[in-house]
């Protein structure tokens, strides 16, 4: 970071930031695990299990389109990383989010979730999460879209993707477009590279 940031000072401060951003997550994760009356140790030992089956059963939206797109489109090698570093801690804030509210019914899932999510380590989550679980508040073109990927239709799906993500970064949610645009970025890859085998 330092080597880069002789360069660039940007570089530095972004780095700065990434870490009290991840300290501030850390100190309300905290919070959240005291109020609940279990350490993370204990959310990850009976989480899984325990997590996996009110996730089935209840089926909460969690993921946004950005996050169900991201998942969907990473390969098996690509998963670790996309759920870590993009995915993972959206999620462990929006649960955190969810906590503030004290009428939240079933804190005790809500809490091991966001401990979950924010090891980071468990890409298998983001697939139950992916398989099981619907679409949080999506706009008319994101349904759209989720509805054509899911029935494996041709021709639509990529052609409106570039509204999405203006729309997505036009609301604010800057590390949703990003997602996004790195997934594009992998599918178009992706098929370039199907296209030149098949050569």
């Amino acid at each position: 970071m330092r080597r880069f940031g002789a360069h660039s000072p940007i570089v530095e401060e972004l780095a700065r930031l990434q870490i009290e951003e991840r300290s501030a997550r850390e100190r309300r994760m905290s919070t959240a695990l005291l109020g609940s009356g279990f350490t993370t140790s204990d959310a990850v030992k009976v989480g899984v299990t325990e997590l996996g089956d009110w996730l089935r059963r209840v089926r909460p939206p969690i993921l946004t389109f950005a996050d169900w797109f991201a998942l969907r489109a990473a390969t098996d090698d690509q998963l670790l990383g996309v759920w870590s570093w993009g995915v993972s801690p959206r999620i462990s804030d929006y649960c955190l989010d969810r906590l503030d509210d004290p009428a939240l019914a079933v804190r005790r899932s809500w809490t091991m979730l966001a401990a979950l999510a924010l090891l980071g380590k468990v890409p298998e989550l983001g697939e139950v999460l992916l398989i099981h679980t619907p679409l949080r508040t999506p706009t008319a073109d994101e349904h759209a879209l989720y509805q054509a990927l899911h029935e494996k239709q041709s021709g639509g799906p990529l052609v409106n993707m570039l509204q999405v993500i203006n729309a997505t970064e036009a609301r604010g949610d800057v590390a949703g477009a990003a997602l996004l645009r790195e997934a594009m970025r992998v599918l178009q890859h992706e098929l370039f590279d199907v296209k030149t085998k098949k050569r």
